[in-house]
């Protein structure tokens, strides 16, 4: 959060419901600097679980995040990338957008260092590429890679940090698709 803020850069956070009374400050700091997007209540893989045992773990997590910000969680994203049209429907049913990535940081793996990473997501990364981190405390070298590709994608080669939904609505920050003002 605070090269987020230090850099004026936007970010989503995918929220684990369970996380959410546990770490209250957390998600309120996250909400000031960034949207908030839904994770599933326990991260457990949705395609082992029921359709009724899925969608709740979607949906609590959905309505704790908007008693706890006071705003609609509109983004989701499947624990693991794992996910079957169940899930994609779901996710629709209860309003969210379903949200994939195509760069992975690595920061959960022990073996990568920090170089390794960031050369992988250099190589990787484009514009309206989403890379995955994580701000769990098991992100290995998190912050210093996000450091270092702030100054070589923002910083050298002009491409802007932006939220998933920005992205979305075509990359503009400051207004949706059809061209009315968003509010963040």
């Amino acid at each position: 959060l605070r090269i987020l803020r230090r850099a004026g850069a936007e970010a989503t956070f995918f929220v684990v419901g369970r996380n959410i009374a546990r770490f209250p400050g957390d998600l309120r700091a996250e909400t000031r600097l960034a949207v908030v997007g839904d994770h599933t209540w326990d991260h457990l893989d949705l395609v082992r679980l029921s359709r009724a045992d899925a969608t709740s773990q979607i949906a609590r997590t959905a309505l704790a995040e908007q008693s706890a910000t006071g705003r609609r969680t509109v983004l989701f994203r499947p624990p693991y990338g794992e996910y079957d049209s169940a899930t994609v429907e779901i996710a629709r049913a209860l309003g969210l957008r379903f949200i994939l990535w195509n760069a992975v940081s690595g920061d959960p793996d022990p073996q990568l260092s920090r170089t390794q990473m960031v050369d992988n997501l250099k190589a990787t990364v484009r514009n309206g590429s989403i890379i995955v981190f994580h701000a769990n405390g098991r992100g290995r070298h998190t912050r210093a890679v996000v450091e270092d590709l702030y100054e070589d994608l923002v910083l050298t080669k002009g491409l802007q940090l932006v939220t998933v939904s920005t992205l979305l609505d075509g990359c503009n920050p400051g207004q949706t698709r059809d061209g009315t003002e968003r509010s963040h």
